[in-house]
């Protein structure tokens, strides 16, 4: 079980990293994403309506726009 120390250092890295997936596509970008250890990262498509509140340190959210390129990005 990861320490909160553990938890909140993974959330700072994801945070730091995320924004450098912005303009890229969305399946390269989770795909780059995995590949950086946050293997539960979702690209959300424009049809989202509804997202899970929870906080997930394994996870970045690739918001894309029509065309499939990711215009937003949340940590966590």
């Amino acid at each position: 079980m990861d320490t909160t120390e553990e938890l909140e250092a993974r959330l700072r890295a994801a945070q730091e990293f995320a924004p450098s997936l912005i303009g890229l596509d969305g399946r390269e970008a989770k795909d780059l994403a995995v590949l950086e250890g946050y293997y539960r990262s979702q690209v959300i498509t424009p049809d989202i309506e509804a997202l899970t509140a929870d906080l997930d340190s394994l996870r970045i959210r690739l918001f894309v726009n029509d065309l499939g390129v990711v215009v937003r990005v949340s940590a966590g």
